[in-house]
């Protein structure tokens, strides 16, 4: 009784322990520096500012923009977010709102404009100030959005926002779909959502060239893949992946190259290890204690239970008996 007791309060420590792990780690996991809070203020002669404050000294940040569609970017590595929200509102002539991201390497603030405009950014001490609008002598390259159309098509990506240069399918050994996209840039913002059998990837603020605008038809290569749908929409650009059967996905991004990997889940792949061992172990048991033709009959029995606790429907048939 006092052994069981003592192993009672042992799990409730361990979960206390746990609890309190799992509220720290992110903290951890971001280091010291996070953004605490987000300012915006408006200026004379069409400018507004930005301010970031910081729990400690940021790092510098990388600024640059992107002429298509017109936005500035900040990038702070290492860096977190103690933010309540994502997406900001901009009552500003020339803006429209802006987005700070977290991926767990670094922090992104995204300010979405109307048109380009110059701008300027400055730290002091524990805020960085980014401004719209301000004179800056290094001058703004501004990109009307038929010419980076016209650099999407011709490939030359080295004055152009963000776009997507290559579609491509193959077919893994293992009867896998890989779908590799190809960026010009790899600093792109990408979203991917399931949803059935969809699994739709979005990214944000990047152009693809007409001659990718296009559906694969892919279901000849016997994957679970059936097509591949790219498509323009608005300043985004959309690929629709259309899966069927039991998968699992692997999603990834490799500098220049965005991948997705779409898996067939066998039953072998579904089941966790430890119940094959004890499987295993069960029927060296029956092996000895029953011999092996009535092991074999509760092996056939235990697979049809296993394919109807997995599919859970009437229409999954044992074998035919011999």
């Amino acid at each position: 009784m006092e052994d069981s007791q003592g192993k009672l309060k042992m799990i409730s420590k361990i979960k206390r322990n746990l609890y309190v792990l799992s509220a720290i780690l992110p903290t951890l996991a971001w280091g010291e520096v996070q953004v605490k809070d987000i300012q915006f203020a408006s200026l004379p002669g069409d400018q507004f500012e930005i301010k970031l404050m910081f729990s400690g000294t940021p790092p510098a940040p990388k600024t640059y923009e992107i002429g298509n569609p017109a936005r500035v970017v900040m990038d702070f590595p290492g860096v977190g977010s103690a933010l309540s929200q994502k997406k900001y509102a901009l009552g500003f002539e020339n803006a429209r709102d802006a987005v700070v991201i977290a991926d767990g390497s670094r922090t992104r603030l995204i300010v979405n404009l109307t048109e380009s405009a110059p701008f300027a950014s400055a730290t002091d001490g524990n805020t960085v100030t980014l401004r719209v609008g301000a004179d800056n002598s290094s001058g703004i390259a501004n990109m009307s959005a038929q010419a980076t159309r016209a650099a999407a098509e011709s490939g030359d990506f080295s004055t152009g926002g963000p776009a997507i240069t290559e579609i491509d399918f193959r077919r893994g050994k293992d009867g896998s779909g890989t779908i590799s996209i190809d960026l010009s840039q790899p600093s792109v913002n990408v979203d991917i959502d399931r949803n059935s059998s969809q699994i739709t990837l979005s990214f944000y603020q990047t152009t693809l060239p007409e001659r990718l605008d296009r559906r694969l038809d892919v279901v000849d290569f016997a994957t679970p893949v059936q097509t591949v749908d790219s498509k323009q929409e608005g300043s985004k650009t959309v690929v629709a992946i259309e899966a069927s059967g039991q998968y699992d996905y692997l999603a990834y991004q490799a500098d220049g190259q965005y991948v997705v990997n779409i898996k067939p889940l066998t039953l072998y792949s579904m089941t966790p290890k430890p119940f094959f061992n004890k499987i295993s172990t069960l029927c060296n048991f029956f092996r000895t204690r029953l011999g092996r033709r009535h092991t074999n009959q509760i092996l056939r029995q235990l697979k049809d239970f296993i394919l109807k606790m997995f599919y859970n429907h009437d229409s999954v048939k044992p074998p035919e008996r011999k």
